[in-house]
């Protein structure tokens, strides 16, 4: 295990991502609109992957409804 700690990663982590980590602050640019903010914070490629997840599950459901009942 000499390589990790010639390279500064331990059993808390990596010393300087600790370090950024622990100085990160919550930028809250919604609360000058007006907009109430639950904390959660949705990236635009969450959002389409999230989107195309429930078109998918949704198009699944169907097509198995419709050949379900075409089989009965």
């Amino acid at each position: 295990m000499r390589s990790a700690e010639t390279s500064g990663v331990g059993a808390s982590g990596v010393g300087a991502e600790q370090n950024r980590a622990n100085t990160r602050q919550v930028n809250d640019s919604t609360a000058s609109t007006g907009r109430q903010s639950c904390g959660l914070v949705l990236f635009p490629i969450t959002a389409a992957v999230a989107f195309t997840a429930l078109l998918a599950a949704l198009l699944f459901v169907s097509y198995d409804i419709v050949r379900t009942l075409d089989n009965a």
